[in-house]
């Protein structure tokens, strides 16, 4: 069994992973060679990796299986749907916990706390509009709360046991808080305010009621190509209105020319390519409930209006 890194070890690591120490005065304070700290720093790595095998208790009414794919796509059976999310919280805690709690900081204006002062601007701005306190007084329907309430609790059960914090925790020097439903809320919101939003837009329509007549601004806002499809139509688009070139599932692939044979609508380009990574790729099922497939932000909320 290999033996577990120091304090000292992992306090020279992360100072080489940052950059303010190289490699050659991490291993000389160490008192080992340039190969060996290179090994170390990739058994420190590889601590953080999750175990997705064994058992573990969690908050639940009854048993529930977890597998994953080759592709490390999280596929859950229980008995119930409540169960369900449970699970599902607890495996999107074991991947991305860090991820989880970035975006719960930038949608309450929290980033500057972790990254330092060029985040004020961003989180004076998510304050403004009040993410947050919107998150605290939202009414929920009864299974919108008890699929917030269950991915809590798996998200808290996964930090509540003895698992390695990710390196993200490390290098910035903190622990993560519980989690809540009025989190999910607050994430969620922000996704909404991040798609639809942006102060800019609301900004420019509004110079544009004071100042532009009537039947200018009835055009200035008025949809941008709204005409346009993605397949040829009769006759050109009608096109005005101000719009920030921005659209969703913009591109198809006809049956015939998928590997699968069957056809494909796929794309969004009003997230730019970073967003992708605040879906998670899912699959759950239940003997109260129909199977449920697709890719969630990290929240669950996606099927429940929000």
């Amino acid at each position: 069994m290999r033996r577990r890194i120091s304090s000292t070890q992992q306090e020279v690591i992360l100072s080489v992973l940052k950059g303010s120490m190289t490699p050659e005065a991490g291993a000389e304070q160490l008192g080992i060679s340039k190969r060996a700290i290179g090994a170390l720093k990739q058994r420190y790595l590889k601590s953080k990796l999750p175990d997705p095998g064994g058992e573990v208790h969690a908050p639940l009414d009854g048993p529930v299986h977890v597998a994953r794919d080759k592709w490390g796509i999280v596929h859950i059976s229980a008995n119930a749907i409540a169960d369900c999310y449970v699970a599902l919280g607890y495996a999107m805690a074991q991947d991305r916990l860090w991820h989880l709690d970035f975006h719960r900081r930038q949608a309450q204006g929290r980033l500057s706390e972790i990254l330092g002062p060029g985040h004020l601007n961003a989180d004076r701005l998510h304050r403004t509009v009040g993410l947050a306190r919107s998150a605290e007084t939202t009414e929920l329907s009864d299974e919108a709360e008890m699929v917030l309430n269950a991915m809590s609790d798996g998200i808290n059960a996964w930090m509540e046991t003895n698992h390695p914090l990710p390196l993200e925790f490390d290098l910035l020097g903190y622990e993560p808080e519980p989690w809540s439903p009025a989190d999910s809320i607050s994430v969620w919101k922000w996704r909404w305010w991040m798609l639809t939003g942006r102060l800019n837009n609301i900004a420019v329509s509004e110079a544009a009621r004071r100042h532009l007549p009537p039947d200018l601004f009835e055009m200035f806002m008025s949809i941008e190509a709204c005409e346009e499809t993605i397949v040829p139509g009769e006759g050109e688009a009608e096109v005005g209105g101000f719009d920030t070139v921005e659209g969703s599932n913009n591109w198809a692939v006809g049956s015939s020319r998928s590997a699968t044979g069957t056809p494909i609508l796929a794309a969004s380009s009003a997230s730019d390519c970073r967003r992708s990574t605040t879906c998670s790729g899912s699959g759950s099922g239940s003997s109260d409930a129909s199977d449920r497939r697709g890719m969630p932000a990290p929240i669950g909320l996606a099927d429940f209006g929000v």
